[in-house]
């Protein structure tokens, strides 16, 4: 085709062959190029030297539109398939280019004898998923004399303060926000942890990040780097590709990919200390915890709803929630106590208003009054959660507490559903298959509130201490 010539790709036509003799006809009267491909796609090529009302005469449109072709739809579909992925990957690689170049230059620097250094920056449900590992690596014979300093995510520090605070000597906190935003805070945690001078740096993470982790690891050049694998992230660029080869990782990582994240955890800190981590032994040994909390819920049985996510394609709508709080007032005056973070009351005052329950006192609304360790004991002394994919159901899992895990059916298998040793732990999908790791999102709006209502009075069933009417 000549240079001013523009070509369309109407992938969002159906595959048939559309090119009627009438269109054929109108086309060639008014001079314009037309050709079809094997699938039957019609490609319109148009010279820029017509004018635009000329190339498009009132017939054509007229039949386009008794043809009922969107041009909208396929201006959005043409976007979709043949421009976005591109202009993705070229700011993509715009922000990988400053971002090198923003670093600062390492030297190397001698390592201190037997000290380990664990990055560990995700989120709270990998955190609670990981944690064994720490006691783990303390008791093990191979690391039972080293200091261990852990890099961690400051939203979990809380936690980890009261939970393992006995099996890390050292911790530094990082500020995930500031860290992706701010030159300034970046350098100067540089600072920080270049007097670490470890001899050897665990990064024990599943997907690995280049953004974070790779570039915490840069610091410490001439360091042996181990990983856990890096199987579902991708480097498209050249750029992270050689920034990559610069670090050398040594990969010690599970064979089998098909692994829960805490099945996978336990096994890779195996493959770190040289010994089997029996994933039963590190459910029973994970402690419920001796609470530093003052935490007062005035019902002895109550269940717990937690209604906020991290994205709204993770969340059941309030709607639904709704719903499921009227069908379970039909059967059971079962207290009832919505959780989660400042940011969800406003999906509490929803959820208690559609269901009817605004002056009903056994319905509270504890979005925003609770720590993460009041969040983690108001579950373990509930008798039942309900919660969308998120660290509340991450909690009830360890503790032994009943949950029910309502997910969109991303990344099925590492995260939901639980391995069928953890018998407290159910999960629904809006989908029936869903394979393993799964790179999409179903609508959480499918699954139905009184499927859930079900499962609930099916599981509480027999109990004393179930509330039923």
């Amino acid at each position: 085709s000549s240079p001013n010539e523009m070509h369309f790709f109407p992938s969002s036509m159906p595959h048939k062959p559309i090119l009627n003799q009438n269109l054929f006809i109108i086309l060639k009267k008014n001079k314009i190029n037309t050709s079809c491909t094997g699938t039957g796609i019609v490609i319109f090529m148009i010279s820029f030297k017509r004018k635009l009302l000329g190339v498009f005469p009132v017939s054509l449109f007229t039949y386009l539109n008794t043809t009922r072709i969107s041009m909208l739809s396929w201006i959005r579909s043409f976007w979709r398939n043949n421009i976005k992925s591109w202009v993705e990957k070229w700011k993509h690689l715009k922000k990988v280019k400053a971002w090198i170049n923003g670093l600062p230059e390492f030297t190397f620097s001698e390592p201190l004898p037997k000290h380990l250094l664990i990055v560990r920056t995700d989120d709270i449900g990998d955190y609670i998923l990981f944690r064994p590992a720490f006691e783990a690596i303390r008791n093990s014979n191979r690391f039972s004399d080293w200091k261990i300093t852990v890099i961690g995510n400051g939203v979990w520090k809380d936690l980890a303060m009261n939970m393992d605070e006995r099996n890390v000597d050292q911790w530094i906190w990082l500020d995930k926000k500031s860290w992706f935003i701010d030159f300034d805070y970046r350098n100067s945690f540089f600072l920080n942890i270049r007097g670490l001078s470890p001899s050897c740096i665990w990064i024990p993470a599943r997907t690995r990040h280049f953004f974070l982790e790779d570039t915490i690891s840069l610091a410490f050049p001439g360091i042996r780097k181990i990983s856990a694998g890096n199987d579902f992230s991708t480097y498209p660029t050249v750029l992270e590709q050689q920034f990559l080869q610069k670090l050398n990782y040594t990969t010690l990582s599970p064979k089998d990919n098909a692994l829960h994240e805490w099945a996978f955890n336990l096994e890779a800190c195996g493959l770190l200390i040289e010994d089997s981590v029996s994933a039963r032994d590190s459910f029973e040994k994970t402690p419920t915890g001796k609470s530093k909390s003052a935490l007062q819920v005035p019902f002895p049985n109550y269940i717990v709803l937690f209604p906020g996510a991290s994205a709204g394609s993770k969340r059941w709508p309030p709607h639904h929630f709704a719903q499921f709080i009227k069908q379970i007032r039909e059967k059971s005056d079962i207290p009832i106590v919505i959780a989660g973070s400042e940011g969800d009351t406003v999906l509490a005052n929803e959820i208690i208003k559609l269901s009817g329950s605004q002056n009903e006192v056994s319905l509270l609304n504890y979005c925003g009054k609770t720590t993460l360790i009041e969040l983690m004991d108001l579950i373990r002394m509930s008798d039942f959660l309900i919660s969308n994919d998120t660290s509340a159901a991450h909690m009830a899992a360890i503790m032994g507490v009943p949950v029910f895990a309502l997910a969109n059916g991303n990344k099925f298998g590492r995260f939901f559903p639980y391995s069928p040793e953890f018998k407290n732990v159910s999960a629904f999908y809006p989908a029936k298959t869903i394979p393993f790791n799964f790179k999409g999102r179903y609508k959480m709006n499918q699954i139905k509130p009184s499927d859930i209502a079900q499962a609930y009075f099916n599981l509480v069933k027999g109990k004393v201490e179930n509330h039923l009417k």
